[in-house]
Order: structure tokens, then C-alpha cells, then sequence
């Protein structure tokens, strides 16, 4: 999967090099950017879309699909004025909770690796997941390099 910024258009590649659009993941006119996760066993993903840039108002709606598109719902949507949006970082082993970062919106396009400062969980089983909202251990901190696996 890759985002195409020019056209703003979501896109599968397959082995075969050839792309295609993305069958689910689509932008509204006033979305720019899209951020996802794939779980670990390939079964579900997880996609933020963002409306507004910093300094001004961020929207950020994340959504969770099984990779075929079915079962689509939002688990989080908060509107920002300090420049933060949500990023989905990955699901806990089995896929119950999604692990989000809050990053100023455009730093990831000045780092060569992830890092991380506001860390927070949702519980996706949950009949309203925002309801579940909870910063990781030690979080917010200071920027950190960071992986997930191992279980957690």
C-alpha cells in the first residue's frame, strides 16, 4: 500500500508491479492525508484520515476493516487545535485493541524512524471504543524511537 500525495489516492501494489486504487480506503475532498495499520496476522487494518493542518484545527476519524472492507466502523474522531493528530501504530495480538500516537501533524516527514510521545489504546470491541481511550504506561513522554511486537 502506498499513498499517492500528488492525486491523493490510497493504492495496492502487486507483486507484479502494477497498481491499482484501493477498494475501501478513499479520501473526501477535505481530507489530506491518510495514515494506517496492519495487524499482525493480515486480518484487519486500521486507517486515519485527517481534515485541516496545523497551526489550525485537525480532524482526525480512524477507522477499523476486516482487509476485505467488511465490518468498517469508527472507533475514534476528536477535533485538535494544538497541532496533534491521531496516528494508528499498530493491534494488540489479538485484535482487541489498536495502538494510536499523537504526532505533530508533518514530523514523520522529518524522521528516518518512528517515534513516539503520546501513546494511547482503544479498546475496538468495545460498543464505543473512544469511551476505552487510554494513554500506555509513562505516556505522553518525550519523543521515542519505538517498535511494537513481542506481544505488545
Amino acid at each position: 500500500m502506498l499513498f499517492d500525495t500528488r492525486n491523493r489516492v490510497v493504492e495496492l501494489i502487486g507483486a507484479d508491479g502494477r497498481s491499482r486504487q484501493h477498494p475501501f480506503i478513499t479520501l473526501t475532498a477535505s481530507e489530506s492525508r491518510v495514515d494506517w495499520a496492519i495487524s499482525a496476522d493480515g486480518k484487519r487494518i486500521a486507517w486515519t484520515t485527517i481534515s485541516g493542518a496545523a497551526p489550525a484545527s485537525i480532524t482526525t476519524v480512524t477507522r477499523v476493516a476486516d482487509m476485505n472492507g467488511s465490518n468498517a466502523r469508527t472507533v475514534f474522531l476528536e477535533t485538535r487545535d494544538d497541532g496533534l493528530r491521531a496516528k494508528p501504530v499498530a493491534f494488540s495480538p489479538d485484535d482487541t485493541r489498536l495502538y494510536l500516537d499523537y504526532q505533530p501533524d508533518g514530523l514523520d516527514a522529518l524522521t528516518v524512524f518512528p517515534q513516539f510521545a503520546g501513546l494511547f489504546e482503544l479498546d475496538i470491541t468495545a460498543a464505543d471504543p473512544a469511551s476505552t481511550f487510554a494513554f500506555l504506561p509513562g505516556e505522553p513522554g518525550d519523543f521515542t524511537g519505538g517498535g511494537f511486537g513481542g506481544g505488545y
